[in-house]
């Protein structure tokens, strides 16, 4: 449970595995009732379990024990279901900032980088499964016979 100010809660629902596109919904963690419920409109998730580490846990848990007067902490998550550096997840944290505050930002360099590289990724699986299955098919193969050694 993420505490919302008030003593409000909220749960979620985990974003199923065969979500078409991983890369449609951000997590969030947020000390700010309207922010989180602007976030929820949008259609994105709070974050239910986990850690946060490092600067962004340290700044995090100082929002949640600082006085009422600073300002609120908002923490995006934008998901990383393939494990590698990818400019995907950065861009749809680019683009909710966009919508949340009415920014006007070109992101058109960003998403011609991050389908570029996806699909160098895309590619370098397929290549992969080729030289794999290659090697499966050579491995498969009778051994030559050597009956007249």
């Amino acid at each position: 449970m993420i505490e919302l100010g008030r003593g409000e809660e909220t749960t979620t629902d985990q974003i199923a595995d065969d979500q078409k596109d991983p890369y449609a919904v951000a997590r969030y963690i947020t000390c700010d009732l309207e922010m989180a419920k602007k976030l929820k409109e949008l259609g994105h998730k709070p974050v239910k379990t986990g850690q946060i580490i490092g600067l962004t846990g340290a700044i995090l848990s100082f929002s949640y024990t600082a006085s009422s007067d600073d300002p609120p902490v908002t923490v995006l998550l934008a998901p990383d279901p393939v494990k590698i550096p990818d400019q995907r997840g950065a861009l749809l944290a680019v683009r909710l900032l966009r919508e949340i505050f009415a920014l006007d930002l070109d992101t058109s360099t960003l998403e011609t980088e991050a389908k570029r590289l996806a699909d160098k990724i895309k590619a370098t699986i397929a290549d992969i499964k080729e030289q794999i299955s290659s090697q499966v098919q050579r491995a498969s193969r009778p051994a030559p016979s050597n009956m007249y050694l």
